[in-house]
């Protein structure tokens, strides 16, 4: 066994000589997780150090390091006047800066579809990147990049609709926005009446039989490229990027909700919503049960056995 050895150093650095980086992917900040995480630091302590980089080209001043990752922890810092705890790592311009502050992101609290999309744009047309190398970077599957990325060919009306805020009821489906993009952008905007309130599957025919609709009026409708056969490893890469990011999503949401919180904004609820949200949270047990199912039935048998009961 290896020896253990120091392979790098943790600075604890006063925030107000880091700067933010302008280009970091992650755009939206709850105020309130903010100030929890504020408040969390400096009473029990900054648990994980945040990343920066030794300022390069133009900086304002007093400004020694550009954040490379932990903006929320940076900004928490920032309010309740901590030092924070930090690794400096080297980098030599903004290119390269981009490309650690997107990979360093993507394993922290989940980002929202529209931030995964313009990562997936920007490695694909800044930085040549190929389809393998992003997957890994990101930890997302291929066809659902490749869905994010047809996001951007949303009107920015309807790419509004997948910001944090929008409330549930006003969000498209990742599957709906799919078809919806391939049309042309006022085609989009028109159809948005016809399929609000509709079942995914339902606004999905809705869409589709638009698509003769619009090329019989000389329009021009973007066919989904036809990629490779899908192949049986596509599966298992679908189910274990989803459940990665579904256990990211559940771990960020119970380490920053605290029960007398929740409590009471419960309290100030009506029933009908209570109810739908317990309801929700039922449907995604039975969800993974019925995966779970489905996959132990999959398993080879010399696996089956082994299998926990």
């Amino acid at each position: 066994m290896a020896k253990p050895k120091q392979v790098g150093v943790i600075w604890e650095i006063d925030p107000s000589v880091i700067d933010h980086f302008p280009d970091q992917p992650r755009k939206h900040f709850g105020l309130v997780a903010l100030q929890n995480l504020g408040n969390s630091m400096k009473t029990d302590g900054q648990k994980d150090p945040i990343i920066v980089c030794a300022a390069y080209g133009k900086r304002n001043k007093g400004i020694e390091y550009f954040l490379v990752d932990g903006e929320r922890r940076w900004k928490s810092a920032k309010e309740v006047k901590i030092l924070l705890k930090a690794i400096v790592i080297s980098v030599k311009d903004a290119k390269e800066h981009y490309l650690a502050s997107a990979t360093a992101n993507f394993h922290r609290e989940p980002h929202t579809e529209m931030e995964i999309a313009k990562v997936v744009q920007r490695f694909l047309t800044e930085y040549d990147m190929k389809w393998p190398e992003i997957v890994r970077r990101l930890g997302i599957g291929e066809q659902t990049l490749k869905k994010y990325l047809e996001l951007l060919d949303l009107p920015y009306e309807l790419q509004q609709k997948f910001q944090p805020n929008t409330p549930r009821d006003q969000r498209l489906p990742i599957s709906v926005a799919s078809e919806l993009s391939r049309l042309p952008k006022e085609e989009q905007l028109s159809l948005v009446p016809r399929i609000k309130g509709k079942r995914a599957d339902e606004a999905r025919e809705i869409i589709r039989r638009s698509y003769t609709e619009v090329e019989a009026r000389g329009g021009e409708v973007k066919r989904a490229a036809r990629g490779r056969d899908r192949r049986p490893s596509d599966d298992i890469e679908l189910v274990t990027t989803r459940i990665a990011r579904i256990i990211a999503d559940m771990k960020f949401l119970t380490e920053q909700i605290a029960p007398e919180r929740l409590r009471k904004a419960l309290a100030g609820r009506n029933l009908g919503n209570n109810v739908g949200l317990v309801s929700e949270l039922g449907d995604i047990c039975t969800g993974a049960a019925t995966l779970r199912t489905k996959v132990r039935a999959a398993m080879p048998d010399d696996v089956k056995q082994r299998l926990p009961k």
